[in-house]
């Protein structure tokens, strides 16, 4: 059984979507870096912010960096 108390999210905003390049195995591929911010029913520390880094292939877009 776990006990440890896990978080539910509230809400998620999109803050920013810029436009960049990604360099992933020496191919360079155009990116979309989202900021966004999280909140939770109750604050149990974790993040509250994230920066993912999004790349189009073949009509899908994967995550590949979140910091």
């Amino acid at each position: 059984n776990r006990s440890q108390k896990l978080p539910k999210v509230s809400n998620v905003n999109i803050d920013s979507i810029t436009k960049g390049n990604y360099e992933y195995y020496n191919v360079n591929y155009d990116s979309y870096i989202v900021k966004c911010s999280i909140s939770y029913v109750e604050d149990l520390g974790y993040q509250n912010s994230i920066t993912l880094t999004l790349i189009k292939v073949d009509n899908m877009l994967y995550i590949v960096k979140g910091e």
